[in-house]
């Protein structure tokens, strides 16, 4: 290989002017007539190559694109090796394992020439090679039109010549297999290595007779009027001990070169695999793939346009779902992965293929497909793929292209197997800048996450951040490691979306009042990175329901920008508006007018005399919990509040608060309903960081932070400490407490032996609301129980702060406040408890208790007691009160509503009820 060529691999300084990326340097001329040779070479080891003489090769190279790290499976023998580059499909489909051929599926995955005729029965095809095997065996049953197989492969000469007989003179032939096999026939006697001479002589000799092949298709007749695309590569490599037949580099590596007009120019960074002559060579000809044929190959190293925007806005990660081919059907299948460098047992298995197994029902993915990757019968096992970023070269170098990584990764049941995820930014000589990592999702992880011993489940992992500066190629490697049986990691999705430097949306929008008059309007743009320029800057017009700009806004737009601090989520914030009044908004981009986002909501306002207000608590993303926020939007309630677990997150580190407010936040049904129905939450432990813990916890700060950049709650906890808020809806004050920032931070002020739970700064307020409230009803809502049916060893509930639940009555009863409702979430039940506080309160406390949003109940927590009224366990369930203020009536109802829309409990107050005496 001339040392030009070397160059050309290895030195950036040599790459076209795109950096190096594979690009398209030659317009194809429509009239031409495709064509295609596939040259493959016996035991090629790519470094001998780029050690030799070869000037054929070269010739190839300099016209089209190479990598020397295509990969081929593990069973690196000559039966497997081409029957997976004939056939477009890994070993365990065509099943050769070996030289023997015992048993193959040929015809269920046969070779290209037979599937070319399917689907173009006039096109013309050719076989010249002397390894018997491949056309006694691999192609026996195919309709090849000109053909010659022969039994001597130390001997290139005979094959060589009727190929150059038959290209020089019949121009219909448009797709011909040439195969070389003397140099793998000079490494089993002397050695494959760049430092055996006579190896790389083999190499220079199969190299004249590539030149003669060239040289007769150059001399055609209709040359001018022919589009060749060339594709050069081997079946293995080999070793200096005279072998091949192990899974390791040495023999696993090949040469992989693409050449001609319509060939990409340059360096094939991305990841190619041995399979991938088949679809190369149909998409040169114009063949479109049958989705029936079930073919594990993709189409590399073809001109095409590589303008940076190409790279922008979609999944760059080739069979990131594992849907590019069939699964296997059972564990014991090793299915070899589409698009992926292979290394060990990993494979795609179907949901639902195996009992035990993950099935589509297994919290997971909303949008999953119908396979997952899984690690298989193997210690340790990985995928990798490298994705070639060479065209947004510019922008990567000027800091302008933010990334957004993410998976689903899961495990079974209480197995400790595990999947996780490393991404390597490599610049143009393959060395690493950086890395981001998506951590295994644990069995604690999954425990913690669905309140569950031990589930069988996926969980989201995310990370981003900005392509950093000399990034070529991002290296996605996704590790399985198990701990006993098969491995038991699982991942799904997985995804790596590059971002223009311009807002682009990717979840909300949503709406938070932070008065009858005050309005932010939130989402979250689809860039994470610091920036004030034009492309980030974005608007929010609001109107009327009838349609013109509200007379009484200061102003009708307002601008804004991703805040990179706040993780890139956007707040608008309007002000002077009007109570009671509906209100329509649309979100666009200032630089070219793009609508991002539409929205509208109704303000609160004390003077209306009714209100229906939505409770909820302990949340999933799942399909379930996303039938339960559509039922709610049907209910068309004037506030949604949630209690907490909302989501479940169990971690305080704050990447992974703010990845999982971001999935929650980007849930359709969700979505579509906190667009439209003002939201007010507070946290509960799992959302707070860590089941049932209390103020003590380390890292309470980040929870707060991405909570508060999700939900921006501009009142919460006085704008200092923890969450605690409250709001007006007609005749309803709502106060929404926090029952975690101070639990046992401080003594109570009561009983100084004991801890507190709210704190003294939250008693305070407490205190100042419930004295300046004039609401007829006054709900006090705690993530946390207010009553002590509880399941065995659960401490974290009132009943826990007998102290501080009775200074609660007493300050009722001190500031004669009527109307107060109790409602809380939390223990999985759906609950109605009356307290018999009379003697202290004046009025015995009702509590509703709603939980849980998505389908897990705890039958061990049912309860019962005299003060128990009602109590059952209910998937996907909700909480509706509304109240009303007439001259001649006033109540509240509480219903428990289904996501069916089934009223499964219902109770209705009298305020009366609830008055000092």
């Amino acid at each position: 290989m001339i040392p030009a060529v070397i160059a050309l691999l290895f030195c950036a300084a040599a790459l076209t002017p795109s950096d190096g990326n594979a690009t398209n340097i030659h317009e194809t001329k429509p009239t031409r007539r495709a064509k295609v040779l596939i040259i493959g070479i016996d035991g090629l080891r790519p470094d001998a190559l780029m050690a030799t003489d070869t000037p054929a090769i070269d010739a190839l190279i300099a016209n089209g694109c190479v990598t020397l790290e295509a990969s081929t499976s593990a069973h690196t023998v000559s039966g497997p090796g081409w029957s997976t580059i004939l056939c477009g499909v890994w070993p365990d489909k065509h099943r050769s394992i070996d030289n023997r051929f015992l048993i193959t599926d040929y015809e269920r995955f046969p070779s290209v020439f037979t599937l070319a005729k399917r689907a173009r029965p006039t096109i013309r095809t050719a076989y010249f090679g002397n390894w018997g095997p491949i056309g006694e065996r691999i192609l026996a049953n195919d309709p090849i039109d000109v053909r010659l197989s022969l039994q001597d492969p130390k001997n290139d000469a005979p094959q060589t010549e009727a190929c150059v007989a038959a290209l020089s003179k019949d121009d219909g032939i448009d797709l011909t297999f040439f195969y070389v096999g003397n140099v793998d026939e000079v490494g089993h006697a002397l050695g494959f290595h760049r430092a055996v001479p006579g190896y790389r002589a083999a190499i220079e000799a199969a190299d004249v007779l590539v030149g003669r092949v060239m040289t007769a298709i150059e001399s055609r007749a209709n040359f001018d009027r022919e589009d060749w695309l060339v594709i050069l590569t081997s079946d293995h490599g080999g070793t200096i001990d005279l072998n091949h037949g192990r899974d390791i580099q040495e023999h696993r590596e090949v040469a992989f070169i693409v050449s001609g007009d319509s060939a990409a120019k340059g360096a094939l960074r991305a990841t190619v695999n041995q399979c991938d002559v088949v679809a190369t060579a149909f998409a040169h000809l114009g063949i479109t793939i049958d989705r029936a044929w079930d073919l594990d190959s993709h189409a590399v190293g073809l001109a095409r346009d590589v303008g940076a925007e190409k790279l922008f806005g979609h999944n760059l990660v080739v069979n990131g779902d594992a849907e590019f081919a069939s699964a296997a059907a059972n564990i014991e299948g090793n299915r070899g992965v589409a698009g992926w460098k292979d290394w060990g047992a990993v494979s795609t298995l179907a949901y639902g293929a195996q009992k035990d197994f993950p099935t589509s029902e297994t919290p997971g993915p909303m949008q999953r497909g119908s396979n997952f990757f899984f690690g298989g019968d193997a210690g340790e096992s990985r995928i990798s793929q490298r994705i070639d970023l060479g065209a947004a070269a510019a922008e990567i170098d000027a800091a302008r292209v933010p990334f957004e990584f993410s998976a689903w990764l899961g495990g079974f049941a209480k197995q400790r197997d595990v999947a996780w995820l490393e991404l390597r930014w490599l610049d143009a000589r393959g060395g690493e800048i950086a890395r981001n990592q998506l951590e295994a999702v644990t069995m604690e992880d999954r425990a913690a996450a669905f309140a569950i011993e031990a589930p069988t489940a996926f969980l989201l992992r995310r990370a981003g951040g900005v392509v950093p500066i000399g990034a070529r190629v991002a290296e996605i490697t996704v590790r399985f490691e198990r701990s006993e049986g098969v491995c038991d990691g699982y991942a799904d999705e997985i995804s790596l979306v590059l971002r223009p430097m311009v807002a682009v949306f990717d979840c909300g929008p949503a709406v938070f009042l932070q008065s009858e008059t005050e309005a932010t309007v939130w989402m979250r743009a689809g860039i994470s990175s610091a920036t004030t320029t034009d492309g980030a800057q974005l608007r929010c017009i609001f109107e009327s329901d009838g349609g013109e700009a509200d007379a009484t806004l200061a102003e009708h737009t307002v601008l804004a920008v991703p805040e990179a601090d706040r993780d890139g989520t956007v707040r608008f914030k309007f002000e002077h508006l009007s109570a009671g009044t509906g209100y329509r908004y649309t979100i666009a981009r200032v630089a070219d007018g793009a609508v991002l986002a539409r929205g509208a909501f109704t303000t609160w306002s004390s003077e209306t005399p009714r209100t229906r207000i939505a409770f909820g608590s302990c949340a999933d993303i799942d399909d379930s919990t996303a039938l339960v926020w559509r039922q709610i939007a049907r209910q068309s309630p004037d506030a949604l509040v949630l209690l907490g677990d909302t989501p479940y997150i169990d971690s305080t580190e704050l990447s992974a608060q703010r990845a999982r407010h971001r999935a929650f936040a980007s849930v359709d049904s969700f979505e579509a309903l906190t667009a439209m129905i003002p939201t007010v939450a507070t946290w509960d432990d799992h959302d707070f960081g860590r089941n049932d813990t209390d103020g003590r916890l380390p890292g309470r700060e980040q929870s707060r932070r991405a909570f508060l950049e999700y939900r921006p709650l501009e009142h919460a906890g006085q704008g200092v400490d923890g969450l605690f808020t409250s709001f007006r809806s007609g005749p309803v004050e709502v106060f929404l407490l926090d029952a975690r920032w101070f639990a046992k931070t401080e003594p109570s002020r009561d009983d100084p032996t004991k801890p507190t739970l709210l704190g003294e700064m939250q008693w305070k307020w407490v205190e100042e609301k419930l004295r300046a409230s004039t609401a007829p009803v006054k709900v006090f809502a705690s993530g946390m129980v207010w009553n002590s049916r509880v399941r065995p060893l659960k401490p974290d509930y009132w009943g826990a702060y007998p102290h501080e639940f009775m200074r609660f009555q007493r300050l009722i009863r001190e500031t004669k406040a009527s109307g107060v409702v109790l409602v809380s979430g939390d223990v999985h039940r759906s609950r109605v408890v009356v307290h018999p506080t009379k003697d202290v309160v004046g009025y015995d406390l009702v509590e509703f208790v709603t939980s849980p949003l998505h389908a897990r109940v705890h039958n061990d927590a049912a309860v019962t007691g005299p003060e128990v009224v009602f109590d059952a366990g209910i998937p996907n369930a909700f909480l509706l009160l509304d109240a009303r203020e007439t001259m001649t009536a006033s109540s509240v109802t509480a219903r428990f509503v289904a996501s069916d829309g089934r009223v499964f409990h219902e109770r209705t107050i009298d305020l009366k009820m609830l008055a000092q005496p």
